[in-house]
């Protein structure tokens, strides 16, 4: 068991993209071919099962862990260029 949903790469992308552009309009240019880059992780799938047993469970979604992170970063950048 891990989130209740699974997010691709693109999922990902989108929840990004939007939140730091406020839409969805960016072109993306897949330059690794249909497999990816040579290395490159097909699938990975994060397991909770164990955190899950023990009574944690996640409080934050995906989509509103993006944005707070989104958030810190904005705060951070502006309280360095505040600082200096």
């Amino acid at each position: 068991m891990a989130f209740p949903k699974t997010y691709t790469v693109d999922d990902i992308a989108n929840l990004l993209i939007v939140e730091l552009f406020g839409e969805d309009k960016v072109k993306r240019i897949y330059t690794g071919g249909e497999r990816g880059w040579k290395g490159d992780v097909r699938y990975m799938n994060l397991d909770i099962t164990k955190l899950s047993s023990l009574g944690w469970v996640p409080e934050v979604s995906l989509a509103e862990g993006i944005k707070r992170y989104v958030e810190w970063i904005r705060i951070s950048k502006e309280l360095k260029v505040n600082i200096h």
